[in-house]
């Protein structure tokens, strides 16, 4: 039970390193979630799509950490 909040904390720093790993290899052209927004840039530029495409993302990443931060202050004993 004392471990339980370090291990959520540590499963959410992952999730949300991961998906702004993704982000990064996706502007690199290697896949990835960035890679919707820079391709879509470019074949139509509406920028407009592609500032919404990026704010997705960063939401989807904060989301992911701040819900384990909830879930960390929720869970600690200390």
């Amino acid at each position: 039970p004392e471990s339980f909040s370090s291990i959520v904390n540590a499963i959410a720093a992952t999730g949300s390193s991961l998906v702004g790993f993704s982000i990064i290899a996706g502007a690199l052209r290697a896949g990835g979630l960035g890679q919707l927004a820079i391709e879509k840039s470019i074949q139509d530029p509406n920028i407009g799509f592609v500032l919404t495409c990026i704010a997705i993302l960063v939401a989807i990443q904060q989301l992911i950490k701040y819900t384990g931060l909830l879930v960390v202050q929720h869970t600690d004993i200390r």
